[in-house]
């Protein structure tokens, strides 16, 4: 058995995640435990036309509304962890959004609960740029690319098993996905509490970056605003990323309806957590391949190649009529996916001071927000009079268009860092 394991750890593309931080496995395992329990938001659609009757166009209001809600959470618990203790500030926000999630589960069934599910997820969401940002403290640029591979790996592997655990519960154990992700929500914010020391680095530490010649991650004592306006670069890349999070929103919110207008509610549901599956499966034994063959590539490229795959995969959505094509499209754009997870918190951690971590996460995290949050809406409206297939033929125009985006980014970057080295 020994003999066995030391074959598996020595295979290249899997030894390329020994030898990262103690931390970072903790957190790997602590997202696998969170995403388990991502219950609720993939089946909100569902929930929504079933329970309450909402109509397509209700349903993307709401959604708009619950993405929305992310935002001033996202600043607020950011703004607390780059001056406090990033540890404390997850453990708090995720043991609000586990109580309000709870109460959701006494009263699924009265509308009213739907804004409880507002505060909820406004607590739920907050805490992603707060553990990104103890991610970033915790690694170099060196290893950043494996470490965030790895945990999406988990966080995959999680996402994986449990909408399949929640197809199950969702007709007649509705109250359980709303107490499901509360309980593995709380077992893996227990795991950061008990495994994790803060990550804030100390003042040496920050002083040594530069020596490190990681100027562009020194602290600063500048405000938020000035230092962001001093980085064009990153507001036109998380511009770019919003358009990223429009196409995979698609996946929550126009696949599943998709879906159930083609086979029905329960079929739909049934395929549509495979589909889930397929989606959390694939990354995980994609991403070590994909991250291995393309760690050396500057992220900007790297993502150009990701827009690409979201469009065309979402796109050819358009021409499926048997659920197994949409279960073969979902490789593509998993594939997407892998690249995206792998290359977005990598550049944005070598781009923004160590003092304003959280916050320049947060700033992806929020345009990500407005960007599922519009993305059903649009859809939402648009499908009043039209078909899905025009409306999955949208997704591939934008691809292609936010594609070019990040080609003309990653060539600016390119340019700018050959003058630094001049």
């Amino acid at each position: 058995m020994r003999n066995f394991l030391s074959a598996i750890t020595n295979i290249k593309f899997l030894k390329q995640y020994q030898g990262l931080p103690r931390s970072i496995y903790m957190i790997v395992i602590a997202r696998f435990f969170n995403s388990m329990g991502y219950f609720v938001y993939p089946f909100m659609t569902l929930f929504l036309t079933t329970q309450f009757n909402y109509t397509t166009d209700q349903v993307g209001t709401y959604i708009l509304i619950l993405s929305l809600a992310f935002i001033p959470g996202a600043f607020i618990g950011s703004r607390i962890a780059d001056k406090f203790n990033r540890k404390l500030t997850y453990v708090t926000i995720t043991l609000l959004a586990d109580f309000f999630f709870i109460i959701a589960g006494f009263f699924y069934t009265q509308e009213w609960v739907l804004i409880v599910l507002v505060v909820a997820f406004f607590f739920h969401n907050s805490a992603n740029p707060v553990l990104t940002s103890m991610a970033m403290d915790l690694t170099t640029p060196l290893n950043r690319q494996e470490s965030f591979s790895l945990m999406s790996i988990g966080l995959n592997l999680g996402f994986a098993m449990g909408p399949s655990m929640a197809s199950l519960l969702f007709e007649n154990h509705t109250a359980w996905l709303f107490w499901g992700q509360a309980l593995l929500n709380l077992l893996g914010m227990s795991i950061i509490f008990f495994t994790i020391k803060d990550t804030h680095l100390s003042e040496q530490q920050i002083k040594d970056l530069e020596k490190e010649g990681r100027a562009a991650e020194a602290g600063s004592s500048e405000g938020f605003l000035k230092i962001i306006f001093k980085h064009p670069l990153v507001l036109a890349f998380v511009a770019a990323a919003a358009a990223i999070a429009f196409m995979y929103a698609q996946f929550f919110y126009m696949m599943p309806l998709n879906l159930k207008d083609l086979f029905g509610t329960s079929d739909g549901a049934s395929y549509y957590s495979t589909v889930c599956l397929i989606n959390g499966l694939g990354i995980v034994v994609l991403a070590p391949f994909i991250v291995m063959a393309t760690k050396k590539f500057n992220p900007l490229f790297n993502l150009t190649v990701a827009a690409a795959l979201y469009g065309i995969g979402f796109g050819l959505n358009g021409i499926a009529k048997q659920p197994w094509m949409f279960m073969v499209f979902a490789l593509i754009w998993t594939t997407g996916e892998v690249l995206v997870t792998a290359n977005i918190s990598v550049f944005l951690a070598n781009h923004s001071p160590v003092t304003h971590r959280a916050r320049f996460q947060s700033l992806y995290d929020i345009t990500h927000a407005l960007g599922r949050a519009i993305g059903p809406k649009v859809l939402g409206t648009y499908l009043l009079v039209h078909t899905f297939s025009d409306a999955w033929s949208m997704i591939t125009f934008i691809g292609l268009g936010t594609c070019l985006w990040f080609l003309v980014l990653g060539l600016i970057e390119t340019r700018q860092l050959k003058k630094a080295n001049k």
